[in-house]
């Protein structure tokens, strides 16, 4: 961002912020005035008293307007380098192979953090980002085991209960219409 000059077409809505300006009264006074910008004196400086846009975006920025944003330190014009066309080593690229789609870029890299991490959780290749999750993993698979083999903990005996009534209900339900030979 830079100091627009007067005439410049503001890239951004001026806004001039409600503070202490910290510029003593006198002919700055008239500048505000002005600029539109609404002002009040108190403790030996300029206080502009409320939030105000005097320039929307796309509007030319006043002269008066435009040394008083610098006086304010505040920019409102955006500056870059637009490239058209670049030509490295023989090769051409159009402006179209230029821009980077940061959004893009931003979430191919949290795709692949979040790849990276599950492979290593699988391969159980213990990183100080994985620990935790591959440690809970552990955790659950050996309560997995526990509960397949009717291993009574207190972390386990309900769900080893429900394993064995769910059987008991499954044979009971076969050997209702059984008749022994």
């Amino acid at each position: 961002m830079m100091f627009a000059r007067g005439g410049d077409i503001a890239s951004i809505d001026v806004t001039v912020p409600a503070k202490n300006t910290g510029i003593a009264p006198g002919p700055m006074l008239t500048e505000f005035k002005e600029a539109g910008v609404p002002t009040k004196i108190d403790q030996g400086t300029i206080w502009i008293t409320k939030d105000v846009t005097p320039v929307k975006k796309g509007g030319a920025v006043p002269d008066k307007l435009a040394t008083l944003l610098q006086k304010l330190d505040i920019k409102t014009i955006e500056a870059g380098i637009a490239l058209e066309a670049a030509l490295e080593e023989g090769q051409a690229y159009k402006r179209s192979e230029l821009v980077i789609d940061l959004d893009k870029y931003r979430e191919m890299f949290a795709r692949a953090h979040q790849e990276a991490l599950s492979l290593s959780i699988e391969a159980a290749y213990i990183t100080q980002d994985n620990i935790k999750l591959i440690l809970a993993k552990l955790g659950q698979g050996a309560r997995s085991v526990a509960i397949e083999a009717g291993y009574i903990t207190d972390d386990t005996k309900d769900a080893v209960l429900q394993k064995a009534n769910a059987q008991a209900q499954s044979v009971a339900s076969k050997a209702k219409g059984y008749t022994p030979a």
